[in-house]
């Protein structure tokens, strides 16, 4: 959910944004998406995501894993 990735973020000092700053800028990121699907070209925008989107997420997800666990216990192990 979003207050897990917001969460996240704050937790890793990575974004030095205060917390109701960096809501406000992932949620009107996520409005601008989802008016993308309100349009006229919006059912080829919903297929388009649909055929591609989840295999393209997993590959990050397991691609970030990867840089994880390699960060966590280190290459050589």
């Amino acid at each position: 959910t979003l207050e897990g990735v917001i969460t996240s973020l704050n937790d890793s000092h990575l974004i030095t944004v205060t917390k109701p700053v960096l809501t406000a800028v992932l949620c009107a990121s996520a409005c601008l998406v989802g008016l993308l699907f309100s349009t006229r070209a919006g059912q080829y925008w919903v297929a388009l995501f649909d055929s591609f989107a989840g295999s393209y997420a997993l590959m990050c997800v397991a691609f970030f894993e990867v840089i994880a666990v390699v960060y966590v216990y280190g290459y050589r192990r």
